[in-house]
């Protein structure tokens, strides 16, 4: 089934790589954190993913409720990206090691390699959304899909569109990606190029959208709570 694509805007495309922009930010996260259904926050990062290698140059958070996203520079803001209090006192590193705290994310692996390796977090409450579509799947799969499959298999988005998204992927893949004949160095240049902003904004944008799809089938299934 289809689903609704939220439309991104400018102001989407916002870095955060100060301490005010990024306590701003986890104030707007006040009331938000134990949604369940849906679940308020989808993440994403971009740098190394190489399993026990894999480290963080860029964090994706798209706060449903808001239908905001941001690009967290962890590569500026090193451990105070996780450290930093909100107003309230709570922290992002608070956020992500909380059970209660549900949070959308595709292929956890290297995410949480990197946050363990790099920060000693350790990340829980996750709704993994590539085991999540795995398990929801009609007929049900034996391998996992990458974002990529997903996106075609679970949008039913025009062919214009579906364009424009992979012009988009293949642009940032194309810069950063050695797979592409691109290198990991560009994702730590500052400031960040527009090609890589849309392409990381582009994405979780998108895992937003598969993400309301597979998490109202799982919940429907009994597949999460």
């Amino acid at each position: 089934m289809g689903g609704e694509i939220s439309r991104l805007t400018g102001d989407a495309r916002d870095t955060i790589d100060t301490i005010d922009a990024l306590r701003e930010v986890l104030d707007k996260l006040d009331g938000l954190l134990r949604n369940l259904d849906p679940p308020s926050l989808y993440l994403d990062f971009e740098g190394v993913k190489s399993g026990k290698n894999s480290r963080i140059s860029i964090l994706q958070l798209h706060i449903l409720p808001t239908r905001e996203t941001f690009l967290i520079d962890v590569l500026l803001l090193g451990a105070r990206a996780f450290s930093t209090p909100s107003s309230l006192g709570y922290t992002f590193e608070d956020i992500l090691e909380s059970e209660m705290i549900p949070k959308i994310i595709f292929d956890v692996r290297n995410f949480s390699a990197a946050l363990f390796n790099y920060f000693q977090i350790r990340i829980r409450g996750v709704l993994d959304l590539q085991l999540m579509e795995a398990a929801t799947r009609h007929p049900k799969g034996a391998n996992f899909n990458e974002l990529s499959r997903c996106i075609e298999l679970d949008l039913a988005l025009p062919q214009s569109e579906i364009a424009a998204w992979k012009k988009t992927e293949k642009k940032g893949l194309d810069l950063f990606n050695p797979k592409y004949g691109g290198n990991y160095e560009v994702l730590d240049e500052r400031p960040l190029s527009e090609e890589i902003k849309l392409y990381c904004v582009q994405k979780v944008q998108f895992l937003l959208n598969c993400g309301r799809n597979t998490t109202r089938r799982s919940l429907r299934s009994g597949g999460i709570g």
